[in-house]
């Protein structure tokens, strides 16, 4: 059977036309595909020796999914070598077992919010993709002790941190 060229290029085309996220079955699917993408750039960035355009691969991924810690790892450690280490202590805040090095990014990252829960939790939490649920139990933890820090500071809860505020009270941690 003859096929004509126009048959094969209309084909691949309507293939190419699907999004990746119309090709992923699930939300987690589409994340996990695109997390895969996103380190496959970043790899190639970092072969050609482009470290801000990997970073900038990174922090444009964190604008749609922040919650990943182990991507926000791969991005401080980029940070480090560049030496811009408040950067970096804001990628690991809700980081366990830090390092000496880790611990250090994170004190200045304190430091550069003056050592304020409600502005260090202004700059680490994004409010429109921020999922608690997805959070280790370590950094549950962790935001529930600034947020009532940042409660505290104040005398009364942030209205950017009532959300939170509410999902702890339903859940024990």
């Amino acid at each position: 059977m003859k096929y004509r060229l126009s048959h094969f290029k209309k084909t691949v085309t309507q293939r190419n036309k699907k999004s990746l996220r119309e090709r992923s079955r699930t939300i987690s699917e589409y994340r996990n595909a695109l997390e895969v993408r996103i380190i496959n750039r970043v790899e190639m960035d970092l072969n050609k020796g482009c470290i801000d355009k990997a970073i900038n691969r990174y922090e444009g991924f964190f604008q749609y999914y922040s919650m990943n810690q182990r991507l926000h790892n791969e991005v401080a450690k980029l940070y480090i070598q560049k030496g811009d280490k408040i950067r970096a202590g804001r990628h690991l805040f809700f980081k366990e077992n830090l390092t000496k090095i880790e611990l250090e990014c994170v004190n200045k990252f304190k430091q550069s919010c003056g050592n304020s829960s409600t502005i260090i939790l202004k700059k680490r939490i994004a409010k429109e993709n921020f999922r608690v649920k997805e959070l280790s139990d370590y950094a549950k933890h962790k935001l529930k002790v600034l947020i009532k820090e940042a409660s505290e500071e104040s005398g009364k809860t942030p209205n950017f941190l009532k959300g939170f505020e509410r999902y702890f009270e339903k859940k024990e941690y």
